[in-house]
């Protein structure tokens, strides 16, 4: 894992099996579908939660980058080798060591100091001039297959805190059949004034390590994804233990069948992993 001072450039809802909604569309609502025995209150909020913030594969990519309601959860087959540019050594220091912990709490691999990155992880004042030098000197390098031009153009004008980019490729029938070749985060450091660095820190563990939607909202349930949601006072300390348990129950060869993601058919994957969490939460 690698820490780089500044510089600019280097480098899941409760649904139905079988269900064919088009994509974007918002699905069953969670409430009226059947859940877990006990946890009344508690089953269809996860299940919402889920729903709201975990993006399926394949996504398609017209008009907008909007996800399908079935299909297959990604993740990281590969170790994890991020790396952190615009901060100071002892800042970035700080954000690995925490991406490593969450990584590692999560089961995700993590590789060696000396590795090649595959999440680069840039805080500058200028994102959207950072993002316009990425799309003129290497597109392909850094935002992968999915990156058609008016798809990264929409990408560098919307003006979030934090962006991610998400390189997904099918591979074999292991661990995930969809699964990151690369994760981009640009974070507007004049957005992240009231932000510490450990809740900084583990907003970027959970959209490095899932593919979580883009703008995701969650309302009042707990989730460090309500950082930029609502004013200082508001905002989450860190991870909850719902982040927490998604990320793990994501990434838990336990859990899910050996291999642990494939699927003949396009399934109910977010069911699974809301009822899977449910477990965890109530045992």
């Amino acid at each position: 894992m690698r820490s780089q001072i500044p510089m600019l450039i280097a480098a899941i809802g409760l649904i139905a099996c079988l269900s064919a909604e088009p994509a974007g569309a918002l699905g069953p609502d969670p409430s009226q579908l059947p859940g877990p025995p006990g946890g009344a209150e508690l089953s269809p909020r996860l299940a919402s939660y889920v729903n709201r913030i975990a993006a399926l594969e394949p996504a398609y990519l017209a008009p907008d980058l909007e996800y399908p309601t079935i299909g297959l959860l990604p993740g990281w087959r590969d170790k994890v080798c991020p790396q952190v540019s615009g901060l100071t050594q002892q800042q970035g220091e700080f954000i690995l060591a925490r991406l490593s912990d969450i990584a590692r709490a999560a089961g995700v691999r993590v590789a060696d100091h000396d590795c090649r990155p595959n999440i680069f992880i840039y805080v500058t004042d200028r994102p959207r001039d950072l993002l316009k030098s990425m799309e003129k000197q290497n597109p392909i390098g850094m935002f992968g297959r999915r990156g058609l031009p008016y798809l990264i153009d929409q990408f560098i004008d919307t003006p979030r805190p934090v962006r991610v980019w998400y390189n997904v490729e099918e591979g074999p029938a292991v661990s995930f059949q969809y699964a990151f070749a690369g994760v981009l985060v640009v974070a507007d450091r004049a957005q992240l004034q009231h932000v510490s660095f450990g809740q900084l820190a583990d907003y970027l563990g959970m959209v490095s390590f899932a593919e979580i939607k883009p703008g995701a909202h969650v309302g009042d349930d707990p989730t460090i994804l309500n950082l930029f949601d609502g004013g200082p006072q508001a905002a989450p300390s860190g991870m909850s233990d719902w982040d927490q348990i998604f990320l793990k129950t994501l990434y838990d060869t336990e859990t899910w069948p050996t291999p642990f993601k494939w699927r003949n058919t396009y399934c109910c994957e977010l069911h699974e992993l809301a009822t899977n969490m449910f477990d965890h939460i109530s045992h």
